[in-house]
């Protein structure tokens, strides 16, 4: 399951643009969703996006769902204390998850104590995090259509299929 961790920023800022609300924040909340957010287990990042929506319905309408049973929220276990702010809690858990270690912030332009190392990678503590943007996280977390062909013509609407002939191995 691809967890995600999500940075206040995104909440801040996010709730006032109607395509992170609608096609970021809603993804993680409907159902049979397979994507979860990551938070810690002491209740800090929760106490932050708690705060954000004590002055945002939206937000506060989000977290309502995102708590109700079954939980779109994932803890872990993690010692957040010594950390300075924000972006060091988010990129501790981030970096503390066990398999995906992706956090999504607003805009790669907002980060004020730590700076990309190569791509858009941040390196805490020797931990390299993956960060997406909201557009970069709403591409990612589209659903898609697969189709594996194998030894198979696909035509789409339009198409057309000449010269081609079964070939039949004994």
């Amino acid at each position: 399951m691809p967890y995600y961790t999500l940075s206040d920023c995104v909440l801040r800022k996010g709730s006032t643009e109607k395509k992170y609300v609608a096609n970021l924040l809603w993804t993680f909340v409907q159902e049979n969703n397979p994507y979860k957010v990551v938070l810690d287990s002491g209740g800090s990042i929760i106490d932050i996006y708690n705060e954000i929506g004590e002055n945002d319905p939206i937000i506060a309408t989000w977290l309502r769902f995102m708590s109700d049973n079954p939980s779109n929220f994932e803890p872990i276990d993690i010692d957040l204390n010594g950390k300075q702010n924000n972006e060091e809690i988010f990129l501790s858990v981030c970096s503390s998850t066990a398999i995906q270690k992706k956090i999504i912030v607003f805009s790669h332009q907002g980060w004020k104590h730590y700076t990309y190392s190569a791509g858009n990678t941040i390196i805490y503590e020797g931990v390299p995090i993956q960060v997406l943007n909201g557009d970069e996280a709403i591409l990612e977390m589209q659903p898609r259509n697969l189709i594996k062909a194998e030894n198979s013509i696909v035509v789409t609407s339009g198409g057309t299929v000449s010269g081609s002939g079964i070939n039949v191995e004994n």
